[in-house]
C-alpha cells in the first residue's frame, strides 16, 4: 500500500489504516518494547471515532501487534533493558558524602530539593519539576512547633485539572531532621530562600532557578539568578549527581530511580499500599504494585528458605520446654517435653480455648 506524501495517513480512512499498519507492523525491525501502546496512543490522540484499541475495524492491527510483541519476547528484545532502577540508600550516601547532596554550593542544594521534592511529594520526571512555583511550597509549623514543608499539587499526569474535585485527599508534609541539620529539608530551604535574588521570591517566580557561573561563590555573593533551570539540566539531575559522586554501577540510574526509590523504601518497610499512594499521587494500587520489587535482602531469605529441605518449625526465643503441667506428680510414666510459649505481657491470647486445644497451661512471664 502506497501513501501519498501529500495526504499522509491521516487522511486514510479506518479501513484502509487498519491494512496500513497490518503491513508495516511485522517490517517495524526491531519496534521498542511498547510499540504498541506508542501507536494506539498517537491514534487516540487524532480522535479517531473507532480506537485501535477497542474498535473491530482495527482488530488485525492488535493481532499484529501481539504477534510482534510474542516474537519480541521470543528474541530476548522485549524486556525492556532501559528501565531505570531504584537508587540505593549506600548510592545516596557516597552523594552526601561527596558533596552531591547538601547545602554547601549551590548546584548541591538544587539537587537536594529536587530530590527531596521527587521523594516526599512524588513529584514525576522534570515537567513536574519545570512547573513547580515557589509558592507551591509552604515553610509552616505545627502545634508542637516542629517545623515542616507542605506541597500544594499543581496539574500532573494523573490530575490534570479537568475534575476540579480530583484533588489529592491530603497534601503532602516534609518534617524537619531534627537528628541531622546537614541534611535537614527545612534548613536547605531556607538557605535557597537567602540565597535567592531579592524580589524573586513571589508566589508565581519559578521554584528552580539557575545558579551563578561560579561553583562555590562567597556568602556575601549572589548564589542564583533570575532565570529558571533550563529542562536538560532538569531532566539529568540523577545521572548528573551519579556521575560527580564516582559512582560506577551497572544500574540504570535516572531521574526516574528517585521515584523508584520512594516507593521500594516505602513498600520494604510495610507502609501500606493506599498510604503510599497519598505521597506518590498514583491513584490505583496496581500502579504502586508495578514500581516495588522484592529487594536483595527478600531475594536471599527466599533461597535461604528454599535451600533448606527440612520441614523444621523455627523456635522462637520465648518458647521453652517444661514438663507438662497437666500431668500429675506421683504418675509412674515419665512426665513427657511439651514446647510451651511463655507469653510476653503486652500479648493477649484466648487462654482458655489454646489450653484446651493442646492440652497445656501459658505462663506469663514476669
Amino acid at each position: 500500500m502506497s501513501i501519498s506524501r501529500r495526504s499522509g495517513i491521516m487522511s486514510l480512512s479506518n479501513s484502509r489504516l487498519s491494512g496500513f499498519f497490518c503491513c508495516l507492523i511485522p517490517r517495524i525491525c526491531p519496534p521498542p518494547p511498547r510499540a504498541g501502546k506508542t501507536l494506539i496512543g498517537a491514534l487516540r490522540r487524532h480522535n479517531y471515532g473507532q480506537y485501535i484499541a477497542n474498535g473491530p475495524t482495527f482488530a488485525q492491527v492488535r493481532e499484529a501487534i501481539k504477534s510482534k510483541q510474542k516474537q519480541l519476547k521470543r528474541d530476548g528484545k522485549g524486556n525492556m533493558p532501559n528501565k531505570s532502577d531504584a537508587v540505593s540508600d549506600e548510592e545516596l550516601e557516597i552523594m552526601w558524602q561527596n558533596g552531591q547532596l547538601g547545602g554547601s554550593t549551590p548546584d548541591s542544594i538544587l539537587q537536594t530539593l529536587w530530590f527531596y521534592n521527587t521523594v516526599h511529594f512524588g513529584l514525576r520526571g522534570s515537567a513536574e519539576h519545570r512547573d513547580m512555583c515557589w509558592g507551591d511550597v509552604e515553610l509552616k509549623s505545627d502545634g508542637n512547633k516542629k517545623e515542616y514543608l507542605e506541597f500544594n499539587e499543581r496539574q500532573t499526569k494523573t490530575r490534570t485539572g479537568e475534575n476540579p474535585r480530583d484533588i489529592r485527599a491530603v497534601k503532602p508534609k516534609l518534617f524537619a531532621n531534627l537528628e541531622n541539620p546537614d541534611r535537614c529539608p527545612v534548613n536547605i530551604y531556607k538557605v535557597y530562600a537567602q540565597k535567592r535574588p531579592q524580589g524573586y521570591s513571589e508566589a508565581s517566580h519559578p521554584f528552580y532557578i539557575a545558579s551563578t557561573t561560579k561553583h562555590l561563590p562567597s556568602r556575601t555573593e549572589t548564589w542564583f539568578k533570575r532565570n529558571p533551570v533550563g529542562v536538560n539540566k532538569l531532566q539529568s539531575m540523577m545521572s548528573r549527581m551519579v556521575t560527580s559522586a564516582g559512582i560506577t554501577t551497572d544500574k540504570h540510574l535516572t531521574n526516574h530511580s528517585a521515584r523508584k526509590y520512594l516507593i521500594q523504601k516505602l513498600n520494604d518497610n510495610e507502609v501500606p499500599a493506599n498510604h503510599i499512594m497519598q505521597i506518590s499521587g498514583h491513584k490505583n494500587i496496581a500502579s504502586i504494585n508495578n514500581y516495588s520489587h522484592l529487594n536483595q535482602h527478600q531475594h536471599q531469605n527466599i533461597s535461604r528458605i528454599l535451600h533448606n529441605s527440612n520441614r523444621t518449625v523455627r523456635k522462637h526465643s520465648w518458647c521453652r520446654k517444661i514438663t507438662h503441667p497437666l500431668k500429675s506428680s506421683g504418675s509412674a510414666s515419665p512426665s513427657p517435653q511439651y514446647p510451651v510459649p511463655v507469653v510476653p505481657p503486652c500479648c493477649t491470647f484466648n487462654f482458655k480455648s489454646l489450653s484446651h486445644k493442646f492440652n497445656c497451661k501459658f505462663i506469663i512471664a514476669s
